[in-house]
């Protein structure tokens, strides 16, 4: 299981988006916790993905005004 912390996630967050932006690509928030490393390919990929995603998610729980939704993709 990936992880990060919340202070970590939030700083990051706050860099990526423009003041007043108020959402933000998962994908582009990975790939800067991964500082440039590339994801796997296939199915070990995805499956690092998902997990990336469910640490993000868990990070942002104690951060208030912050939550993570679920994409479609």
């Amino acid at each position: 299981m990936r992880s990060v912390s919340p202070g970590r996630l939030e700083q990051l967050l706050r860099s990526l988006l423009p003041a007043g932006e108020q959402h933000g690509d998962v994908a582009r928030v990975i790939a800067l916790l991964l500082g440039g490393q590339p994801l796997p390919e296939g199915a070990d990929g995805w499956r690092a993905r998902l997990d990336w995603q469910r640490a993000i998610a868990e990070a942002l729980k104690p951060l208030p005004g912050w939550r993570y939704v679920p994409g479609d993709s």
